[in-house]
């Protein structure tokens, strides 16, 4: 009797040192929630011009700039929007930050389990919906010069293009650039990290 008894405490023993072992800090998870947080003030991701000044787009999922001949074009609908998301991504990295370091306290760990799960994939969801808002736009303005009678290639991500038409004896000519910016890489970074989070917490 005294040896079961001894066993049993023996197992428990070694099943909380192997809880406590299997314990500790999801960094990747606390890299990944810094970043996010960080993240909304980096700046546009992707940059829009058509001819001299002639209308100019900087946007972001946390931000949208828009110029008309030198003119400040703003939406209030937009602009809440993208504050609302700058609020929501911030709260997720929070959350990503936190269910990191319960990782590191065996009470918490179905907490942690279900903070990393809700934080982690955020930043990849915003790239990637970024990614096909842009491509939208970019087939939407090409399908709207083709309508009026331009040719060209649009550059929908990244790029130089001259919008042409001939009408009448007369030639149009519109130069547009598209460009991606630095923030982006940063985004894509933060999007990596959070997959990490989710790879590291499995392990």
């Amino acid at each position: 009797m005294p040896d079961k008894f001894t066993n049993s405490v023996t197992q428990g023993t070694k099943s909380a040192q192997n809880d406590d072992e299997d314990c500790g800090f999801n960094y990747p998870g606390i890299i990944a929630g810094i970043l996010m947080i960080i993240l909304p003030f980096t700046g546009k991701w992707w940059q829009l011009t058509f001819g001299d000044g002639a209308l100019y787009i900087a946007a972001s999922p946390f931000g949208l700039t828009v110029y008309s001949f030198g003119e400040a074009i703003i939406s209030p609908l937009i602009t809440s929007l993208t504050m609302a998301l700058t609020g929501i991504i911030i709260v997720f990295g929070i959350i990503l930050i936190v269910g990191s370091v319960f990782a590191n306290m065996p009470e918490k760990r179905n907490i942690s389990v279900i903070l990393i799960n809700s934080g982690s994939l955020k930043a990849v969801f915003v790239v990637l919906v970024f990614f096909v808002a842009v491509i939208t736009a970019g087939i939407i303005f090409s399908q709207y010069f083709s309508l009026y009678g331009f040719s060209g290639s649009f550059p929908i991500l990244s790029g130089y293009s001259a919008m042409a038409m001939n009408s009448g004896g007369f030639s149009v000519i519109i130069p547009v650039k598209s460009e991606l910016s630095p923030a982006l890489l940063f985004a894509v970074a933060v999007a990596v990290a959070g997959l990490a989070t989710r790879y590291y917490g499995k392990k």
